[in-house]
């Protein structure tokens, strides 16, 4: 026994070392005759040009952005947004926004406070995550409805009931009405085209997402339509009952 042991390994020891090259043609070996894929050179890539968006034309361009996501890290209560970081317990969280795109709240609480019917930022305590079946229970028995999940709470359809009742509940470290910078994805107006004529265009077609169950959509297509230098082209109802509408403005 101890003789075949010391052959193995003496055997084992003449095998030659693979290569790194070797395994790495192993691993792209296909086909069916067992020859190699041949990888493109770089003049044979295309090198497709992006033209940029106008400056200014992004509605989010007055606004401060924060994209330090190292601020997250062990702050709760901090969200990741189309504004980059945003605190929720800071009562001037949105001070540097400008005022068409505040949402201010309207009934005190911890935090910025809440703002019934309309959508707010609930972020739960720990106090309030072990027992979040039943908060969220509540919650629908008081007219409110949970209609997103967001780090640590909810995004928040808030009726005057669940305003009153947990906005100074140990159940929420802290509320924030949603922002309407928030409501606007933070490529809107930046991200470049291929196309030169469209990059450089002073018209844009955006898509609008009703809320489900808390907004009409009939209603947010009627207050489209009377703005000025806006055109609806497509109205379009899906199965899940979200409503988008896609539609052309002039910058």
């Amino acid at each position: 026994m101890k003789r075949k042991v010391i052959l193995l390994f003496v055997a084992a020891a003449t095998i030659p070392p693979v290569t790194h090259r070797a395994i790495e043609e192993k691993r792209i070996r296909g086909g069916r005759d067992g020859g190699l894929i041949e990888r493109p050179t770089a003049a044979a890539v295309p090198n497709y040009r992006m033209f940029t968006r106008p400056e200014g034309l992004s509605p989010l361009s007055d606004v401060s952005v924060d994209y330090d996501i190292r601020k997250l890290h062990g702050r709760k209560g901090t969200l990741y947004t189309s504004t980059g970081v945003y605190d929720v317990r800071d009562p001037d969280n949105q001070a540097d926004f400008p005022a068409d795109l505040r949402t201010p709240a309207t009934h005190s609480g911890k935090g910025t406070g809440l703002r019934p019917h309309d959508l707010n930022y609930a972020i739960l305590s720990p106090q309030g995550r072990s027992r979040a079946g039943r908060i969220e229970s509540r919650i629908g028995e008081l007219g409110g409805k949970v209609v997103g999940m967001v780090r640590d709470g909810y995004v928040l359809w808030a009726s005057p009931a669940v305003a009153n009742e947990f906005r100074h509940s140990d159940d929420f470290l802290a509320f924030s009405p949603l922002p309407r910078a928030h409501r606007i994805h933070k490529d809107v107006g930046r991200t470049p085209f291929l196309e030169e004529a469209r990059a450089k265009a002073p018209e844009m077609r955006l898509r609008v997402t009703v809320v489900p169950g808390v907004e009409d959509p009939e209603q947010v297509e009627r207050q489209l339509a009377a703005l000025a230098g806006l055109y609806l082209t497509l109205f379009l109802a899906l199965r899940v009952a979200i409503r988008l509408l896609l539609m052309s403005v002039h910058a």
